[in-house]
Formats: C-alpha cells, sequence, structure tokens
C-alpha cells in the first residue's frame, strides 16, 4: 500500500517518444485538483544545455511562476 502519491510533470510523452513539458502546468493544476501529494518537477536555467532530459525540464524562471499558481491553487483547496 502506498502512503504518498506523486506526479512527474515534466516527463509526459507524448507519440513520438519525446518528452513534452507544454502541459506541465495544467498536469500540475490537475494532479494538485484531485489531491497527489507532491508534485515532482524538473527545472535548468538553460534547459537546452542540461546534461540529461533537456526536453523535459522547465526554465527556472518559468518554474517560478507555476509554484505561484500550484501554490494558490493548494491553499484553495486546503482552506489555508
Amino acid at each position: 500500500k502506498a502512503d504518498k502519491v506523486l506526479i512527474d510533470i515534466t516527463h509526459p510523452q507524448n507519440h513520438s517518444k519525446v518528452y513534452d513539458r507544454t502541459y506541465a502546468r495544467d498536469l500540475g493544476m490537475a494532479a494538485l485538483a484531485c489531491d497527489v501529494d507532491g508534485l515532482f518537477i524538473e527545472s535548468h536555467v538553460v534547459p537546452e544545455q542540461a546534461l540529461c532530459d533537456a526536453d523535459s525540464q522547465l526554465r527556472t524562471m518559468q518554474l517560478k511562476m507555476y509554484l505561484k499558481s500550484f501554490i494558490e491553487l493548494y491553499r484553495f483547496i486546503n482552506d489555508r
């Protein structure tokens, strides 16, 4: 039995087996709305220069914006 549920929002794959970060924010919001316990998110200042998973990583500035949305939704759902 799993105690916690985490979702990796930066590694969903499209049909061509290439990672696609396009829907990371939407996936994170949907996951939080479904009451997951945590989000796994990869980021890099310049994802194209990352040594691995370059296609799936969010830019650090993009991550900051996403985190604001995630925190707002979390607080709304949990009435904090």
